[in-house]
């Protein structure tokens, strides 16, 4: 304790304030300014020492300078946060690397190296760890590749696109077309319905009579189906279901279609000498001239004219009263149309058969038959066995190997004459 009796003028006032600055310190509750002099000397204090103007650590990893408006990092330093934990809280920098929770940038990002979303940076590349699947900036002076999957060569990868747009492909589906490495064959069934009766109906506009398959499910399949070993259903198509049986032979009967030449039918409003009247007929003016009108005696008469004011239809003769059908010849031309892939097309196996019966199975006409090979599909082929009851048949053969066939969908066209 100091004798402050001995002590006289401002030195009393002195060592009062050094008292209270000890005490200071010793408060730790109470702000405290330490201020450390420029010495050329090291002085140290609390861990801390100082050169001049600048302020160390004493492991020399911190280092502060009020000539630097920054806090600087000595080798083997870092900063933290006081909950950082490596790969799960807090934030950490040390050296070049630097770990953070959530990072919002506001800028432009550059990157020659690193990962992002599973993905490897390079320097002209961005691509999976395996290099198979990626983009490129790389610039070599002729129609480089920028995209590429399935291989880690792009300019050889089963799919690539230069950058003028070239595009190589080995499997896929380009405008609904079924593309292998060696063809482009079968359509989607669903999908494409649309275009193929389109398709069939524009080129063979004189089709009296249209039976149409996508196989969807099976409501339009015999019941029971009479094949010995039945075709599967599967997502609109058909195949053998996985059935590996060399040279077996699956089947799909189409159900019956009965009365098929008829067109239209109704309930006579009037009849009389070479004519019958229907006020609910929907014909247009001279619609089925050519074609027969039976009425509800079942006699039948030529149709020589009809009109729409009043709906009538004009016969050689007097017609009985009541319910009557218009029906078409029977007839005597058929076009076939269909999408599959087999041995022969499309890059499949086995082999495809499609028939059609006009006279309720009695006598089946062949359309396809890729084993002979018989091919009349997208022709006019001459109806020997007309009738009025029509069904069609697929038949899809396994190879020796016990691969098959499959059958997208089938479309039928009938006439009585096509150019007559």
């Amino acid at each position: 304790m100091l004798d402050r009796d001995k002590l006289r003028g401002n030195a009393l006032d002195r060592i009062t304030e050094l008292e209270k600055r000890i005490e200071d310190l010793r408060d730790l509750s109470r702000p405290t300014e330490v201020i450390i002099y420029e010495n050329p000397d090291w002085q140290q204090i609390a861990g801390w020492i100082s050169t001049g103007t600048v302020l160390r650590s004493i492991n020399g990893e911190i280092i502060l300078d009020p000539n630097v408006p920054c806090i600087q990092i000595g080798a083997g330093g870092f900063i933290e946060s006081e909950d950082f934990a490596a790969g799960v809280s807090g934030f950490q920098i040390n050296g070049g690397v630097a770990e953070f929770n959530d990072v919002t940038i506001r800028g432009t990002i550059y990157a020659v190296l690193g990962e992002i979303g599973g993905w490897i940076i390079g320097a002209t590349s961005l691509m999976d760890a395996a290099g198979e699947v990626g983009m490129s900036s790389a610039v070599t002076g002729g129609d480089d590749v920028r995209f590429w999957a399935g291989g880690v060569v792009p300019a050889t990868a089963p799919f690539s696109v230069t950058e003028a747009g070239v595009l190589a492909a080995t499997a896929g589906t380009v405008g609904r077309w079924e593309m292998t490495a060696l063809s482009l064959g079968g359509m989607d069934p669903g999908a494409t319905a649309y275009e193929i009766v389109t398709l069939a109906f524009q080129w063979v506009g004189w089709a009296q009579f249209a039976i149409f398959d996508t196989f969807d499910d099976e409501t339009k399949r015999e019941s029971p189906d009479p094949s010995a070993f039945d075709a599967s259903n599967a997502g609109g198509i058909l195949t053998n279901g996985g059935d590996d049986t060399a040279d077996r032979v699956f089947g799909w009967y189409s159900k019956v279609y009965t009365d098929m030449t008829t067109v239209t039918s109704g309930t006579s409003d009037d009849v009389g000498l070479n004519y019958l009247e229907d006020a609910d007929g929907d014909w247009f003016e001279d619609q089925y001239i050519g074609f027969v009108l039976v009425d509800s005696a079942t006699t039948e008469f030529a149709i020589t004219g009809c009109t729409e004011t009043p709906r009538r239809i004009v016969i050689a003769g007097t017609p009985a009263a009541g319910a009557y059908t218009i029906k078409a010849d029977d007839p005597a031309y058929c076009a076939g149309f269909a999408s599959f892939s087999d041995s022969t097309q499309g890059g499949g196996d086995g082999f495809t058969k499609l028939e059609v019966t006009f006279d309720d199975g009695a006598n089946w006409l062949t359309l396809l038959d890729t084993s002979v090979p018989t091919n009349y599909l997208g022709g006019g082929v001459a109806i020997v066995n007309t009738g009025t009851t029509y069904q069609f048949r697929v038949s899809l053969t396994n190879d020796g190997a016990g691969a098959g066939a499959v059958m997208h969908n089938v479309i039928v066209c009938t006439d009585p004459s096509p150019w007559g």
